[in-house]
């Protein structure tokens, strides 16, 4: 999979959950692998698996809410950031995820509440100042936008 040869990788992958069909670690891999090649459903698929088998691993949730996410599936995709929040508390990428959510459907507030989470959380996040930043100027804020801004540049220079 390093090498970008997802289909390579799937096949190996699913050799090796042929001889432990229990390894969530292959299923969450393999689910990787299908959404590089564009297979979202069949992400779904492996990362829903990796949950059964492992429910208490924050990434299978975390990612296979990203996919929800990318097909639109906004609900699903809060439901599993919460869920790995649940989990890992201190998930700044968690939160600041469940924000970008939240923003895709009008819920800016929670956008606003999420991003500052991940930024107390992770306060070198620059992601979540410049989502935040989004966010304060669609509702009109513009002081704050621009602070925000100003922060993420800040932190994106080496």
């Amino acid at each position: 999979m390093a090498k970008g040869e997802n289909a390579s990788a799937i096949a190996d992958y699913g050799k090796a959950i042929e001889m432990n069909p229990t390894l969530a670690s292959a299923y969450r891999n393999r689910a990787v692998a299908y959404r590089a090649k564009g297979e979202v459903d069949r992400a779904i698929a492996d990362y829903t698996q990796a949950i059964e088998i492992d429910p208490r691993h924050p990434s299978s949730f975390l990612n296979r809410g990203n996919v929800f996410e990318a097909k639109g599936d906004h609900g699903r995709a809060i439901a599993d950031f919460t869920t790995a929040i649940e989990i890992t508390p201190r998930n700044a990428d968690a939160f600041y995820h469940r924000g970008l959510a939240h923003r895709a459907r009008g819920e800016i507030d929670q956008a606003i509440a999420d991003y500052t989470k991940a930024i107390e959380i992770d306060p070198q996040h620059a992601a979540a100042y410049n989502s935040r930043s989004n966010a304060f100027e669609a509702m009109g804020e513009i002081d704050r936008a621009i602070a925000d801004h100003k922060k993420a540049i800040v932190i994106k220079r080496p």
